[in-house]
Parts: C-alpha cells; structure tokens; sequence
C-alpha cells in the first residue's frame, strides 16, 4: 500500500495530496469490508477465532485464579484446598499407630521440696503421653497420634497425681478438638484436674498437625494458628461445659500463637473462640504471640518484614499491644533459652527482656508463666528439631532461668508478681528428655528448686 503524503508534499501540491488521501481512505474501506464478509462466510474462521479468545480469556482467569489461591494460602499459613489436597497426596502419612512406644521414667523422684507447693505458684505441666516433649501435643489422626481418633492418650495414675500434687501447687493439662469430641478423654481431663484441685490449674489448647503439614518446615511445631475457628468454638464449649463448676481452671485459648500476620487479627480470633464457646473473660488467659514474619526471622537468623521474634528489643510477645487492643483478662508468656538470640543470653539480657516485655502490663494483667523450662543436663545435648550438637555455653540453660528469677525479684521490689508458672517437664516422663525434672540423671535439678523456692516465695530456704 502506498505510503501518505510527506509534510513537504502537503505543502508543496495541496490537491493532489488531498486527492491521494481519500483514495487511500477509500482503500482501507473497501478492505475492511471484504474482511469482514469474509470472516461472515466463513464461520469456521469466525469460531476459530472466537474459541481462541475464550482460550487466552481462560488461561488469564486460571493464572489469575491461581495466584490468588497462593497470595490466600500464605496469609493463612495454611493452604487452600486445592494445594492442600496436592501435598496431602505428596506426602507419605504417618502411621494411624503412632511413633514407637518409649521407656516412661517413673514419676517417683522430683527435687522440688513438698512443703513449698502448698498454696504455691509454681506448677507442672503434664502433657499427654506421646511422642517426645517438643511436638507430642501436636500429634492428630494420621500424624502419629497413638489414638485412633487423635485424642491426647493420658495415663496418669491417681498415685502419680497424688504425688505431683504434694510438690507442685497446680498443673497444666493440653487439649486438642479430638481430645474435646472423646467423652472419656474429657472424663479423664476433669479427673485430673478434681485431684489437684485448688491449686493453680490451666486448660490449654494446642495446634494439630495436619496431613500436609508432614512434608512441610511446619512438621516440628504446626503453622501456629488455629486451623478451624468453628472447630475450636465447639472443643472449647465442650470442655468448658465439662469444667465450668471447677473455679481454680483458667482456660488458656491457644497455646504459643505465631502463624498470624497482625496482632489485631490474632486477638480478633480468640476474642471469637472465646466468646462463640462462652467462656468468661475472667478466666481466660491469652497466649503472647509472635507474628509470622517475627518466628521466620528467628528461624532465618535475620529480620523478615521486622524485628527477628527473639531480638530482646522487640515487641514480641506483644502484651502491651493486645492490652492496648481492649483484652483486659490474663496473659500467658513461656520462658525458654531459644527467646533471646545466640549472642546476647546472659541473665541480665534475659531480665531486662522479661521487664520490657512483662513489665508495662503486669499492673493490670495477670501474668501467668505457662511453660517455663530448660535442658537439665550438664554437657552437649542434641537438637530436637535438626539432630545437631547443641553446645552447651550456646543453650544458655542456667542464664535463662536465673535471668527469669533476677526479674522476678525486680518486679517484687516494684510492688508486683506473677500469677503462677508450669515448669515444662517432659513428655509423660520420657527417660531421654533433658527437661524432664523426674529424671534423676537430669544433674541440673537444682535449678527447678531453686525456681520453686523463689517462685512460691521462700527464697530464704537456700537450695541443697
């Protein structure tokens, strides 16, 4: 087709410029119209045509649909069904039978002196007697619960109970929704709970692992939010229609919270479970929490989207932002060596974050210690979570638990005190646990006495 006039050839021959113009328009027309007739009689190419625009339109909205599904998955830390249902089938599941069965350590020998549990804040976990101390409570149906149905499997006798009660001034039991949904597990739960009645008793939920979890980083402790809120609603109404008569229970909504993005949304949640199940905010203690970018810093040894979780300067637990959020009820907070990075575990650094962090908001709110613990045992020790070496100086066991005391004490001078704290033991007694405090090989027990005597306030009683 011949090219359009030039500005020097407008300028120069006006007309015949015009003239060539409108025969080029003229063209143009023409074979557009011929385009259009020809595509009228032949509807073979018109459906081509048109299948290949709903083809390209499909493969958009698939693309599309797609990365919504994802951007969706990673703000739940949980992914959406159809990828969920993708892993699910990529992974290998547990058996229904649970892990191997281990050794139980009888529960027969404890350093804590029984005359200072009486009335006494320190207290003991006792979590369900499966797999080890540092992911048996999240164990569910086809992720190695020993039970079929994926309830806690409790074998705590009367006599051991009996004991635990002569030395601790209360316990703290774990649940999950399977747990709820089991009438004989919830028997046992209240059992368990008239025998140590009177003491500092707490009710925990805890995460499950699901399926797809399994072949995930998540595998050691779950994604650190509750997988389905309607779901928990109903296992908590269950428990607390169980346990309501029982006053000395304070119900603690989910246990170690770090799979949420904000910290307005977590506490939107539990406000949620909390009030859909009809447990009265006197009674309820809200877990701390660490957002998802704050444990992924911790895991990564560096910032993401913030301060790592354990950076002593950081916000985290968050306790002065929920309280500023409107929770007026309890608080829990877990004390352990890994909450301060390697590098900055001495007992002052461990005090002043608990100051910081409890320090602002324990006037108005009671604190309750719900997991406190560290390895008991002298040496190296192996990773739970990667079978490495630990170091011993790079555990910082002993800095840990006296930084938790020499900030006590400062918050006594200030006039305050927690409301209790749950050494966490072991798993049902587990012979190779280093923090089970019933394991007389464990060479540390002095400092779980030591806890004891200062925590239930007779820290003039100097430890043997």
């Amino acid at each position: 087709m011949a090219s359009q006039c030039s500005p020097l050839q407008k300028y120069s021959f006006p007309s015949q410029c015009d003239k060539r113009m409108e025969t080029l328009e003229g063209h143009e027309d023409s074979e557009s119209e011929q385009s259009d007739v020809l595509l009228f009689r032949n509807p073979k190419r018109w459906a081509r045509h048109g299948l290949l625009c709903k083809l390209c339109l499909f493969i958009a909205v698939l693309i599309l649909s797609f990365m919504l599904v994802v951007v969706w998955s990673i703000l739940q830390i949980r992914p959406v069904w159809p990828l969920r249902a993708l892993i699910e089938n990529s992974c290998q599941p547990m058996s229904p039978e649970g892990p191997p069965p281990h050794v139980r350590q009888p529960i027969t020998f404890v350093p804590v002196p029984s005359h200072s549990a009486v009335h006494g804040l320190f207290g003991l976990n006792l979590p369900p007697q499966q797999g080890k101390s540092f992911d048996g409570n999240f164990l569910g149906p086809g992720t190695g619960s020993p039970n079929a149905d994926g309830s806690y499997n409790y074998e705590y006798t009367d006599e051991q109970l009996e004991f635990v009660r002569m030395h601790f001034g209360g316990i703290r039991l774990g649940f999950n929704i399977y747990t709820a949904r089991n009438p004989e597990a919830v028997a046992r739960i209240k059992h368990y709970f008239d025998v140590m009645r009177g003491g500092v008793n707490i009710l925990a939920m805890w995460d499950t692992f699901e399926p797809w979890e399994m072949c995930t980083p998540l595998h050691t402790h779950g994604n650190g939010r509750v997988n389905d809120v309607n779901e928990a609603i109903a296992a908590w109404r269950a428990m607390f229609e169980a346990l309501q008569e029982q006053k000395d229970i304070m119900f603690e909504v989910f246990n170690e919270p770090f799979g949420y993005w904000t910290v307005s949304g977590y506490l939107e949640e539990m406000l949620q479970i909390v009030d859909g199940a009809g447990l009265p905010h006197e009674r309820v203690i809200v877990s701390g929490m660490l957002r998802f970018p704050e444990i992924v810093g911790m895991g990564h040894g560096k910032p993401w989207f913030g301060a790592r979780g354990d950076d002593p300067s950081s916000e985290s637990p968050h306790l002065t932002e929920l309280s500023s959020l409107g929770w007026k009820g309890a608080f829990s907070y877990h004390q352990y060596p890994m909450t301060i990075e390697p590098g900055r575990r001495s007992i002052d650094d461990y005090a002043q974050k608990l100051l910081l962090q409890v320090g602002p908001v324990i006037k108005d709110h009671k604190i309750h210690f719900t997991e406190i613990g560290a390895c008991l045992r002298k040496g190296d020790t192996v990773d739970p979570i990667t079978g490495e070496v630990q170091n011993e100086s790079m555990r910082a066991d002993v800095p840990s638990l006296l930084g938790f005391l020499t900030g006590l004490r400062k918050l006594r001078e200030r006039g305050h005190d927690i409301a209790s704290a749950h050494w966490w033991f072991g798993m049902g007694g587990y012979v190779n646990d280093e923090y089970n405090v019933f394991d007389h090989t464990n060479n540390r027990s002095w400092l779980v006495e030591r806890l004891a005597r200062e925590i239930n306030g007779n820290s003039e009683v100097q430890a043997a």
